[in-house]
């Protein structure tokens, strides 16, 4: 199976003018979150859609992602919303749409790490400066990958440039 889409908006007319966008286009789209024998029924191209307002909402989404179906996600607010999003970092890149949410998503362990490294230091170097394992510095930066939505901590590194996050 091929990387599964998973995109998340927080801006509410945003994340419809993506559904339109799509609908435009032809993508097969379901509302909701799917139980598994609507994943077994479903087109391989449909993308599941829906806005998160709680835990049930958040342990849906993430159970769809786990069975390997699309989604684009609503995600008003960021209170709590950080560990849904790393969990669904671990089931597949997540591509965080508006921007604001992405900066504010970095906690300050990140912004330093990735300060370091925007500074020129080297993983290693950024760990030791940071009293961090080399394994706990690279778990941070990935976490800070999945954020950025990066693909590699170089491209973080020019996005945290770019944006002046550090």
């Amino acid at each position: 199976m091929g990387q599964r889409s998973i995109v998340v908006e927080e801006d509410e007319s945003l994340f419809h003018a993506i559904v339109h966008d799509l609908d435009d286009a032809g993508q097969t789209l379901c509302a909701g979150w799917p139980s598994d024998d609507q994943v077994d029924s479903s087109e391989a191209e449909t993308m599941w859609f829906g806005r998160i307002d709680d835990d049930d909402d958040q342990h849906a989404a993430l159970l769809a992602a786990i069975r390997g179906v699309d989604l684009l996600v609503y995600l008003p607010g960021v209170d709590g919303r950080a560990s849904f999003l790393d969990d669904l970092g671990r089931v597949g890149v997540v591509e965080i749409r508006t921007t604001r949410l992405r900066d504010r998503l970095l906690d300050d362990d990140q912004r330093a790490l990735l300060g370091l490294l925007v500074e020129g230091a080297t993983m290693a170097e950024a760990s030791r400066t940071l009293h961090l394992s080399l394994r706990t510095a690279q778990r941070r930066m990935a976490r800070t990958r999945t954020v950025l939505g990066a693909r590699s901590t170089g491209e973080a590194v020019q996005v945290a440039r770019s944006r002046g996050l550090c």
